[in-house]
């Protein structure tokens, strides 16, 4: 039996054990996919991110590592293959370590204390793995929702360039079948990209609500942690409470969330979103011009037709605002 000293090092342990085990299945699934042929698209962990186009910057801390990694025509077969192999890694690893920390404390061959603490670690290795096929299974057998099948008609036309004019993005509640989470919350980005294309700012409100409680924002407590996988949500929450409905409170929450990760971010939507931040919310003119010109300088390297044509119009009518509240200024200045 475990003494109560040993029970707290214990649970310690499951608590130290959630970024260890998380880094180390992370571990194994670059080392899988790089020796079939993948590059690192995104890595997150605890406060180091790297990304493909801005290299490495520091970013709020998060215990679970985040890994994205591309392979050039991959199909469903290949896929399930790589997972295959890193599942079976982890399931042996898990076994292994295990098997020898039950031992040592069976045998007492180390101090109790620590043992317990590794014990702690492989407890959650086990919980870990058998949540994450509870996950999988579950998202198998969503996969053929209304909203998995949305999503990938929405994506195959911007592909063939096909602008925002032409793609459908219908309410996902009126969609069949029950979606996973991070679904949703994809497919609500395209939603409210759609609805500003269109200059339909009450539909972009329901899209940021319905966002709000996929994600289940708190602005009461407001924690400065969040996944980077759902960034583009985030992204979205910014930019409204910034650009469309201006709140500052709001505003300044996900700004003070997603700085460093925006800052260390070339790509055309962040940038806009920042100049969008920096103009309506701090009124900082001079920073919101610099922003909104990269971002536009950026937009050329947009990967869809689409893409390029929502963020051209976005960047046009926040750089035309910026204009304008210049020339305000200085016909004030000129009066005086």
């Amino acid at each position: 039996m475990m003494s109560y000293q040993e029970i707290v090092i214990f649970l310690f342990g499951i608590f130290i054990g959630i970024p260890v085990v998380s880094g180390f299945k992370g571990l194994v699934k670059f080392a899988v996919e790089k020796m079939r042929g993948g590059s690192v698209k995104l890595f997150r962990y605890l406060n180091i991110c790297w990304r493909e186009k801005s290299g490495f910057s520091i970013i709020g801390f998060s215990p679970i590592c985040e890994l994205h990694m591309f392979r050039e025509n991959e199909s469903d077969h290949s896929a399930i293959v790589s997972y295959s192999i890193e599942s079976a890694i982890d399931i042996f690893a898990c076994i292994v370590y295990n098997f020898l920390m039950v031992r040592l404390w069976i045998n007492g061959d180390a101090d109790r204390r620590l043992v317990s603490f590794f014990l702690g670690i492989g407890a959650w290795f086990v919980v870990f793995l058998i949540s994450g096929f509870i996950f999988l299974y579950i998202e198998v057998k969503r996969k053929s929702s209304g909203v998995s099948r949305q999503l990938t008609e929405i994506t195959g036309k911007m592909k063939n360039d096909i602008s925002f004019d032409d793609i459908d993005v219908p309410d996902y509640k009126t969609l069949d079948g029950k979606a996973v989470q991070s679904e949703v919350i994809f497919y609500l980005s395209y939603a409210f990209i759609k609805k500003l294309w269109d200059d339909d700012i009450s539909g972009a409100g329901e899209v940021i609500h319905s966002q709000e409680t996929a994600m289940k924002i708190n602005y009461i407590d407001k924690p400065k942690e969040y996944l980077i996988a759902w960034s583009r949500a985030y992204y979205d929450m910014l930019y409204y409470y910034s650009a469309v409905c201006l709140n500052k409170t709001r505003a300044d929450y996900f700004y003070d969330m997603l700085k460093d990760q925006l800052k260390s971010d070339m790509d055309a939507d962040s940038q806009r979103i920042l100049a969008a931040y920096y103009f309506y919310v701090r009124n900082d003119i001079a920073a919101a011009e610099r922003c909104a010109f990269r971002a536009e300088e950026a937009s050329h390297d947009c990967k869809t037709r689409a893409e390029r044509l929502a963020e051209d119009k976005l960047i046009k009518e926040l750089i035309a605002d910026i204009h304008e509240k210049k020339k305000y200024l200085e016909s004030s200045r000129a009066a005086l």
